[in-house]
């Protein structure tokens, strides 16, 4: 999405308006709209990215995102329920790891929460909130991330 945040929202709009057909296009812009937009735009722009591609062999990608967007509507059982979905056609995707373990902790799920920070940590052992917040780090979601995970005992650098 680059660091030019208005122009990228420009970009995406012109994309999905010229090809509304365009999967990707919807799911970055559902990207720009958890990060700077609103919540409620994110989950359409991602249910139609979703509907656009049903057989796509990334469908775990898409189900991550959706799952964000369930997450920046502060929806976190279904964030978890998609991000369930996803990581049954890729098990090792970390920003579906991660979205499980921040959805499972604001959900109530401390335990299981737990348990999906010792398995992102076996893949991913130098994982520190200030890595995980060096991208997108300003964003709201990004930020309530960071909070669940030194939270749960994630170090700090």
């Amino acid at each position: 999405l680059g660091s030019d945040v208005d122009q990228s929202r420009r970009l995406l709009l012109e994309a999905t308006q010229t090809n509304p057909n365009d999967a990707m296009a919807w799911l970055y812009s559902s990207v720009w709209s958890q990060m700077w937009g609103k919540p409620a735009d994110s989950l359409s722009e991602a249910q139609s990215a979703l509907r656009l591609s049903p057989l796509d062999p990334q469908r775990y990608y898409f189900e991550m995102m959706l799952a964000v967007s369930y997450a920046a509507a502060d929806d976190w059982s279904e964030a978890a329920r998609l991000c369930r979905a996803s990581l049954k056609r890729n098990r090792y995707h970390l920003p579906t790891i991660r979205t499980l373990m921040i959805a499972e902790y604001e959900d109530g799920q401390i335990e299981r929460a737990k348990e999906t920070l010792a398995l992102l940590l076996s893949l991913q052992p130098d994982l520190t909130v200030s890595r995980y917040l060096a991208v997108g780090g300003k964003s709201r979601l990004r930020q309530r991330g960071a909070q669940a995970m030194q939270a749960l005992g994630v170090p700090i650098n």
